[in-house]
C-alpha cells in the first residue's frame, strides 16, 4: 500500500511539474522556429508574476517590456504564458496593424479574470462578434462629433468646481489622480445617468473610488494568489466565483454592491418612463438609449437590465480611470519639464483671456495641447494594451502562424517606446509632435487599433484637454522631490503613488 501511495504520488507530482513546465518548451520551440522573437517564461502565473517582480524592482510595473523593446526594437513578438496557455505579444507595428484591422474576428476575449468578467462581461469591453457589433451601432451616435461637444459646458463646470482654489490644500502635494477621478467620474454619471453621484458612498467610499479600489485589489488578488491561477488555469471562466477564498468573497461582495446600486437607478429610470412622468424619445443619455431598446423590444428580462449595468461599468471604468490616469501623468511630466508647461500655458493664453470663454472650437486650436497629450500617453498610455484574446481560426500573421486555441495581445507601450519609431523614447518631448510630416508614419495606437479601438477614445481626449487647460491656465505645476514616480499595473496602468505635483495659484 505504502509503495502503491509513493508512486501514485510521484506520478502526480510528474503531472504537476509536466503542467507548469510544458509551456516553456512550446515557447522555446516556436521561438526557435520564429526570427525576432523573445520569450518570457514563469511558472504558473505566467506574465502577471513578472508584472508583480518588475514593479517590485524597478518601480515599474512594465519596464522589463520597455528595456527588452529599446534593446531589441526589431522584435517582431514577445512570446509568453497566462497560466499553461502561450500568448503571441505582437511588437513589430506592421504585424500590430495586421492583427488588429484584417483578423480582428479571428478571435474572442479572455474570460475568467475575476473583476473584469463579473464586473463587465456583457458590456462592450467583453462581448463579441454580432452582440459587440449591434451594442456598438446602438451607441455610435453618442459619440457623435455633436453630441460630444453638446457635453463640453458640463465638464468645464465640474472642473470649475472640484479643482477651485478653495478645494485644495495648495500647501500639500496634490492628489491629482484622485481629483481627476472626481471630475471624471461626475461627468461619466452625468452623461450615462443625466443626474450628479457627487458624494454618493457605496461600501464606505465615494462610488468612483470604490469602482477604482476594486478593480485594483481585484487584480492585486490574482498577482498574489496561487490558488486563483491555478483556478484560472484549470476551469478558465468558471473559475470566477468557484470554491472562493476569503478575499475574493469579499471582492464578489463588493462588486454585488456596485451592481446593486446601479440596478436601483435603472430600475428607478424605468419606472418614471413607464408611468409617464419621463420622455425619453429624443434623450442621447447613454443610459436612455439602451432602455429605449428595452421598451421597444417589449423585454421583461432581468438579463437585458444585468446587460445594461454592465454596460454602464464598462464606460464608468473606461470614461474615469483611463483620462484621469492620462491627466495626472501629463501634469506630472509637465511638472517636470517647466519649458514645456511656459510653452503650453502661453499657448492657451494666446488662445483665450480667460476658462469661461473655452469652447469646443477654441480647445480643438490648441495644437500644443494635442503635443502634451499626446507625449504622455506615448510614455504612459493608461491602457497599455488589448485584453489577451482567443484564436478561433487558423492564421498567419506576417509569417507566425496563429493556431486556434493560441492567444493573443498587443503590449501598445512597446511600440510607443520603441527606438525605431521614436528619437530617445524614454525622454518626455512634446516638441517630437510638431513635425508632423516626420511623425505621420510613426505608429500610434493608445486607443487600440482596427474597428475594435475604443468607442469614447475623443470624449475622453476632450473631457482630458479641458481639465488640462484649466489646470495650466490658473496653476504653476511643480515637482514633489520627495516622491518617485511608481507605475503598477492594475486594469490600467497607473501611478502607484498619487503625490507627486504642487499647484501654485497664478494671480
Amino acid at each position: 500500500m505504502i509503495i502503491l501511495i509513493a508512486s501514485l504520488l510521484t506520478i502526480l507530482t510528474f503531472c504537476i511539474l509536466l503542467l507548469i513546465f510544458s509551456p516553456k518548451i512550446k515557447l522555446l520551440h516556436l521561438a526557435k522556429k520564429y526570427k525576432d522573437t523573445e520569450v518570457l517564461f514563469s511558472p504558473v502565473g505566467g506574465i502577471v508574476n513578472l508584472y508583480q517582480q518588475s514593479f517590485e524592482k524597478y518601480g515599474d510595473a512594465l519596464y522589463f517590456i520597455r528595456d527588452l523593446i529599446q534593446k531589441k526594437p526589431n522584435t517582431k513578438a514577445i512570446l509568453y504564458n497566462l497560466g499553461v496557455d502561450i500568448v503571441v505579444n505582437f511588437q513589430d507595428a506592421e504585424l500590430v496593424k495586421e492583427v488588429h484591422q484584417s483578423y480582428s474576428d479571428y478571435y474572442e476575449k479572455l474570460k475568467g479574470i475575476l473583476t473584469l468578467q463579473y464586473l463587465f462581461d456583457k458590456g462592450m469591453l467583453m462581448t463579441d462578434g454580432d452582440e459587440w457589433q449591434k451594442q456598438r451601432k446602438l451607441l455610435a451616435n453618442t459619440f457623435l462629433f455633436q453630441n460630444i461637444k453638446s457635453r463640453l459646458p458640463v465638464t468645464k463646470q465640474v472642473v470649475q468646481e472640484i479643482y477651485s482654489s478653495k478645494q485644495l490644500d495648495l500647501s500639500k502635494p496634490i492628489n491629482a489622480l484622485h481629483m481627476s477621478e472626481k471630475v471624471t467620474s461626475d461627468v461619466i454619471f452625468q452623461t450615462f445617468f443625466g443626474i450628479s453621484f457627487r458624494g454618493k458612498q457605496i461600501n464606505g467610499v465615494e462610488i468612483q473610488k470604490e469602482l477604482s479600489n476594486v478593480l485594483i485589489e481585484g487584480f492585486n488578488y490574482i498577482q498574489s494568489s496561487f490558488y486563483y491561477k491555478l483556478k484560472m488555469v484549470i476551469l478558465k471562466e468558471k473559475a470566477v466565483g468557484f470554491k472562493p477564498f476569503k478575499g475574493e468573497e469579499d471582492l464578489l461582495k463588493r462588486m454585488k454592491n456596485l451592481r446593486d446600486t446601479t440596478e436601483e437607478v435603472i430600475q428607478n429610470r424605468l419606472k418614471q418612463i413607464k408611468s409617464g412622468n419621463l420622455d425619453i424619445s429624443q434623450s442621447e443619455l447613454f443610459l436612455d438609449i439602451l432602455l429605449r431598446d428595452y421598451i421597444q423590444k417589449n423585454s421583461e428580462s432581468e438579463k437585458d437590465i444585468q446587460q445594461m449595468i454592465d454596460q454602464f461599468m464598462t464606460f464608468f471604468f473606461g470614461g474615469t480611470d483611463t483620462t484621469a490616469d492620462l491627466v495626472a501623468l501629463t501634469l506630472y511630466h509637465l511638472s517636470h519639464n517647466q519649458n514645456f508647461q511656459t510653452k503650453l500655458r502661453q499657448e492657451i493664453k494666446s488662445i483665450i483671456n480667460n476658462f469661461e470663454e473655452l469652447n469646443y472650437d477654441n480647445l480643438n486650436q490648441m495644437n500644443y495641447l494635442q503635443c502634451v497629450i499626446k507625449e504622455s500617453l506615448r510614455i504612459h498610455p493608461p491602457a497599455v494594451g488589448v485584453l489577451p484574446r482567443v484564436c478561433i481560426k487558423d492564421h498567419k500573421v506576417g509569417q507566425i502562424e496563429m493556431k486556434k486555441g493560441m492567444l493573443m495581445d498587443t503590449h501598445f507601450i512597446g511600440v510607443l517606446n520603441n527606438p525605431k519609431y521614436y528619437d530617445n523614447p524614454q525622454d518626455f518631448n512634446p516638441d517630437r509632435w510638431n513635425d508632423s510630416k516626420k511623425m505621420e508614419s510613426a505608429p500610434f495606437s493608445p486607443f487600440g487599433i482596427g474597428k475594435r479601438s475604443c468607442i469614447g477614445q475623443h470624449l475622453g481626449m476632450m473631457n482630458a484637454k479641458v481639465i488640462i487647460c484649466f489646470l495650466v491656465m490658473n496653476y504653476l505645476v511643480k515637482p514633489n522631490h520627495q516622491q518617485k514616480l511608481r507605475m503598477s499595473l492594475n486594469t490600467v496602468y497607473t501611478p502607484f503613488n498619487d503625490d507627486l505635483v504642487y499647484f501654485e495659484k497664478i494671480n
